[in-house]
């Protein structure tokens, strides 16, 4: 019997945390959709069907990737606080704050001065930047704890899985009813969406204080570091190069994402929706997540894989940028989107089996800020760059391209520095999950009984 309840358990956590993360993602990625409606750009702000905003493509990019620059302070610090004092009251906090922040953004469309509605959107996206970076990490360092040596990949991709999933959802959900909800219709829908995210946390915080017996060192850790500077000396350049590509490769994928809609529809002439549809392809590709996460389990090799999806995603803005408008715009997000949806599993769960379990919160937090300052760094570069062109339909994307090929670029070359350290360091990121287990604990299971 408490065999049967630690893997029922564990598996209505992961559910959880699922829910934690599907339901934000459809505020996180509003702003993309709702791109000309808040540049005032669409035709049916010029016509004055909806009420938009005037924000330049500058302000937008700003406005997109505030919450990836909060997102970063806050994921490094909540590893640190997590470690140290577990995990109850950082998640209720996250609730209130989850609800507190998107109502804050919604309200700001009916600020009647431009500027007003700017300061109050972003300090929206600002807190909400806070909430989701630190429960983000929480739940990581959940994770790892009831599925380390089991089925580890499987629980971030399956995790991975509803983000990407929801954020296909989002594009698709808003690109349709956009037209006749509008701007503020879109914002008050995302918001409820999120109080159902809230109402996930709270379910977690609960687990946690009720410590079930199945519960491993997810509250409070039982070995504390002295320092940070005492655990940080202990990550080695195999972490330290996981973590640059973080940095990177977050800052070629996302400023695509939040300027893909206005690619589509500038380059391509394509309508409102179906540029929004097709920036939502790099999401719809979610499906992969759990297939990769149960590969990477069962047969290891995450350093090859890593090499691979990093090379796919250069070779897409190489052909975006020498081929222009004859590379069909259906390749670009499916080539990016295989590369962006497959990474996340392999790279979020190889963290965990390069650190100790005591320094687990630390190592994603901070793994989290590089990823969040990369993707802001990215966006607010790519708003630059785009905010030199003469008009919105002038804009240098040739410039634009370049900038995701350079940092793409990088990606590829870490990669094979990754593939050689690990041969120098035992083949902690080669090992399967069989391998593992053998190493560490016999693993219990109720999908993965036998290889």
């Amino acid at each position: 019997m408490v065999l049967k309840r630690r893997i029922d358990t564990r598996w209505w956590v992961l559910f959880c945390c699922c829910c934690i993360v599907f339901f934000p993602a459809f505020f996180d990625f509003q702003v993309s959709v709702l791109v000309q409606r808040l540049t005032g750009t669409a035709i049916e702000c010029i016509n004055g069907i909806d009420t938009c905003l005037n924000f330049s493509l500058y302000q937008f990019n700003i406005l997109a990737s505030m919450d990836y620059w909060t997102r970063a302070v806050a994921g490094v610090f909540a590893g640190i606080i997590i470690d140290k004092y577990g995990t109850k009251f950082a998640l209720w906090g996250s609730a209130v704050g989850m609800i507190v922040s998107t109502l804050i953004f919604t309200l700001g469309s009916y600020v009647k001065t431009t500027t007003g509605a700017y300061i109050m959107m972003l300090l929206g996206r600002l807190l909400f930047g806070l909430v989701t970076g630190g429960y983000s990490v929480i739940i990581h360092r959940v994770k790892a704890g009831w599925f380390k040596h089991k089925e580890l990949a499987l629980a971030f991709s399956t995790e991975i899985f509803f983000d990407k999933f929801a954020t296909a959802i989002a594009f698709l959900l808003y690109g349709g009813i956009l037209g006749s909800i509008g701007l503020r219709g879109v914002l008050w829908l995302s918001f409820f969406l999120t109080v159902i995210s809230a109402i996930a946390l709270g379910i977690i915080a609960h687990l946690d204080s009720a410590r079930t017996s199945a519960m491993v060192w997810t509250g409070t850790a039982d070995t504390r570091p002295r320092t940070i500077w005492f655990s940080l000396q202990y990550f080695d350049a195999v972490y330290w190069l996981l973590v640059a590509i973080l940095l990177f490769y977050e800052a070629s994928v996302q400023p695509l994402i939040a300027d893909g809609p206005l690619y589509f529809a500038g380059a391509y002439g394509y309508s409102e929706a179906t540029a929004s549809y097709l920036t939502g392809l790099i999401y719809d590709l979610c499906f992969l997540a759990p297939i990769v996460g149960w590969l990477t389990d069962r047969y290891g090799r995450r350093d090859y894989g890593l090499f691979f999806l990093m090379a796919i995603t250069c070779l897409a803005y190489l052909l975006a940028l020498t081929l222009k408008t004859t590379f069909p715009a259906v390749l670009l997000t499916l080539f990016v989107g295989i590369g962006f949806t497959s990474y996340s599993s392999i790279l979020w769960s190889s963290i965990p089996l390069l650190v100790t379990h005591e320094s687990i919160g630390l190592a994603l937090g901070l793994g989290k800020l590089v990823a969040s300052a990369g993707g802001a760094a990215g966006m607010v570069t790519a708003g630059a760059i785009l905010n030199t062109g003469s008009s919105t339909g002038d804009l240098p994307w040739d410039s634009f391209f370049i900038f995701l090929l350079v940092l793409s670029s990088v990606c590829v070359v870490i990669s094979p520095l990754i593939i050689y350290l690990n041969t120098m360091t035992g083949y902690r990121l080669t090992l399967s999950q069989r391998q593992k287990a053998d190493d560490a604990v016999s693993e219990v299971t109720p999908i993965n009984t036998s290889f």
